[in-house]
C-alpha cells in the first residue's frame, strides 16, 4: 500500500510546471540603471516566458518576452496598441536587459568566475572581454533562469539588478494578448 502514495508523490513532482520548465516562476523588480538615469520595471516570470510591466513619462508599458519562440511583444496598454518582434531586434534588445545580455555574450569573449549569492539565490558569476578588458559582469540563476544582477564596465553607474524576489505561481494569462488590442508596427 505505501508503494501507491510514493508513485502519487513521484507522479506530482514529476508533473510539476517547475519541472517542465526548470526554473522556478517569480516575481521581482527590476531596476535598470543607465548612466545613472534609473527605470524600474515590475517583471513577472512563469519559467518559461517572462513579462515587465513599467510607466515612463505618464505612459504605461508591457514587454512580454518568449524567448523559446523567438517573440517579443510590446504593449501600449492606453492605446491598445501591440508590436511584435523577434527577441534579437534592436527595439526588443532596447526594452529588455536579459536578451540584450544574451546577445552581447555571443559576441564576446566569456569567462565564467565561478558562484557567488545574489538576493539570496546562488549565481554562476560570468565576465565578458573585449580585446582583454572587461565589458560586462554578469550573475545568473539556475533556479529562476534569469539574470538577476548585471553591471556594464564601460559606463559610470549602469547596472541592472532585481530586487525584492518573490518565487510564487503566475497566472498564464499575464502572458496572453487581449484580443481587442490592434497588431502595429514599429512606429506604432
Amino acid at each position: 500500500m505505501k508503494i501507491i502514495p510514493q508513485t502519487i508523490l513521484t507522479a506530482l513532482v514529476i508533473l510539476s510546471p517547475d519541472c517542465f520548465y526548470g526554473q522556478t516562476s517569480f516575481t521581482a523588480r527590476m531596476v535598470n540603471t543607465i548612466k545613472g538615469t534609473e527605470r524600474v520595471y515590475n517583471l513577472q516570470s512563469d519559467g518559461k516566458k517572462y513579462r515587465y510591466d513599467f510607466e515612463e513619462s505618464g505612459m504605461k508599458g508591457i514587454v512580454i518576452v518568449d524567448p523559446e519562440n523567438n517573440k517579443t511583444a510590446i504593449l501600449m496598454p492606453d492605446e491598445k496598441y501591440v508590436h511584435f518582434t523577434s527577441t534579437t531586434s534592436r527595439t526588443s534588445l532596447m526594452n529588455d536587459p536579459y536578451q540584450s545580455f544574451l546577445y552581447t555574450k555571443a559576441r564576446f569573449e566569456e569567462k565564467n568566475t565561478g558562484k557567488e549569492m545574489v538576493s539570496g539565490f546562488e549565481c554562476d558569476k560570468t565576465e565578458l572581454y573585449d580585446s582583454g578588458k572587461k565589458i560586462i559582469t554578469a550573475w545568473h540563476s539556475s533556479e529562476l533562469g534569469f539574470l538577476l544582477k548585471m553591471t556594464d564596465n564601460r559606463y559610470e553607474n549602469t547596472y541592472m539588478e532585481l530586487r525584492d524576489i518573490k518565487p510564487g505561481s503566475i497566472d498564464k494569462v499575464l502572458f496572453s494578448i487581449p484580443g481587442d488590442y490592434t497588431e502595429v508596427d514599429e512606429r506604432m
